[in-house]
């Protein structure tokens, strides 16, 4: 029965990108032709591939999904250091320009 499901599935997203293959219409100023772009179909092809891995690797996402969880929890920790301090140091470069302006102005005023 495994095996039935992941044929539907795959057939499914075949008649997807058949589809979506037959509706993309280049409109040229002069010219209507039928076809497809190059970029558009490696994109497709792409996302069918990712999509068959996935539909293969889901019975065994419990073995590797929460190594994976780790690293992504750990990176985004990290990334979120990184924000706040590129965030800090914006705020501090703004308050620094913001004195010394007012520094120059007061010093205008005084002369």
């Amino acid at each position: 029965m495994k095996g039935t499901n992941h044929i539907k599935r795959f057939s499914v997203l075949i008649i997807f990108v058949r589809v979506v293959e037959s509706v993309m219409v280049e409109n040229n100023s002069k010219t209507v032709t039928k076809g497809i772009n190059t970029l558009t179909l490696a994109l497709i092809v792409v996302i069918a591939i990712l999509a068959a891995l996935g539909i293969i690797f889901t019975p065994q996402s419990g073995t590797f999904l929460p190594a994976i969880e780790d690293i992504v929890d750990t990176l985004l920790g990290v990334a979120t250091s990184i924000l706040y301090l590129l965030g800090g140091m914006l705020v501090f470069f703004g308050a620094v320009l913001v004195t010394i302006r007012f520094i120059q102005t007061k010093l205008k005023d005084a002369s």
